[in-house]
């Protein structure tokens, strides 16, 4: 069985071009860039 992975670098508009069920996998970085410890 052959398979095709693809690494999609971006933000949440990209997702439009994903066709439908096509995203098995998604690993997000939370906007923290604006919190002070």
């Amino acid at each position: 069985m052959k398979t095709i992975h693809k690494i999609i670098i971006g933000d949440s508009r990209y997702m439009k071009e994903a066709p439908n069920e096509s995203v098995h996998l998604t690993i997000t970085s939370p906007p923290y860039w604006q919190l002070k410890d």
